[in-house]
């Protein structure tokens, strides 16, 4: 409730209590009956009543401009507090794109480290990847060359940088069928390959944002993906299958060589 109609409402009531005081005077003149004096004093009753329900009313609308005021503030400190957050936010986007473009282009800047150690890729065997697993395991040099040697894939994809450096290791998909995330009764994990360690650290590296359980699913996808498509191929090359029948020489009457009927 405004102020304003608190104060209309007041007097209003005040009004309607209060005693029609020239007719009072003009009674008490007349008279001298106490019953007058009675009335006055009920009606100053009812207007002290007013004016403490007045107070009251009063009392209450300032909590509440108070509590409307304070509202207020929150509010204020709130959407500045939002505003600095969306300032910062928007600075953090900006140094990110302007990071990212350095990010894409670091591989194609640094100097070629030259390869010493490497064989010669792809690997074609199962036993030349096994070797070059058990090598790499116990040569840091060798590694260092390797993630060098991963680094210089397209950059720009994490799924496309894992499946081109993982084609120049496993570049047969004969021997590739028979690696898997996880090992199985007729395929070899890669899980634990120093290989598989070092994609993910180039990755890492030299891939925007990689993370590395994203690695390990684009790891584990490519040699699911390579063993359909070998079962697949095979599928295809299967020669297909043939039912062999005997064949009957008739005579012309309906009888075969045998002398039954046919």
């Amino acid at each position: 409730m405004s102020r304003r109609n608190i104060k209309v409402q007041a007097a209003n009531l005040i009004k309607d209590a209060l005693p029609d005081f020239e007719f009072l005077n003009t009674e008490l003149d007349n008279t001298s009956n106490l019953d007058q004096f009675q009335t006055l004093s009920n009606d100053t009753k009812i207007l002290k009543e007013i004016l403490e329900i007045v107070k009251e009313l009063k009392e209450e609308n300032e909590q509440i401009n108070q509590f409307n005021k304070n509202l207020h503030e929150q509010n204020k400190k709130l959407y500045i507090r939002f505003a600095q957050e969306l300032v910062g936010l928007k600075n953090e986007i900006a140094d990110l794109k302007m990071l990212l473009p350095n990010r894409v282009n670091m591989s194609s800047n640094r100097p070629k480290i030259v390869s010493k150690k490497l064989p010669q890729f792809p690997l074609t065997t199962l036993e030349k990847i096994l070797d070059f697993e058990k090598s790499l395991k116990k040569d840091k040099e060798m590694q260092i060359e390797l993630i060098d040697r991963f680094s210089r894939a397209n950059n720009e994809n994490l799924t496309q940088f894992i499946k081109e450096n993982l084609k120049i290791i496993f570049g047969n998909d004969e021997v590739a069928s028979k690696f898997s995330w996880k090992s199985s009764k007729d395929n070899i994990s890669v899980e634990k390959f120093t290989i598989v360690d070092n994609l993910r650290e180039a990755c890492i590296t030299y891939v925007y944002a990689a993370k590395e359980n994203r690695i390990h699913e684009d790891v584990r996808h490519f040699f699911s993906t390579i063993k359909d498509r070998v079962r697949k191929r095979k599928s295809s090359n299967k020669p297909p299958t043939t039912i062999k029948t005997a064949k009957l020489d008739h005579d012309s009457d309906g009888s075969d060589s045998n002398g039954f009927a046919c």
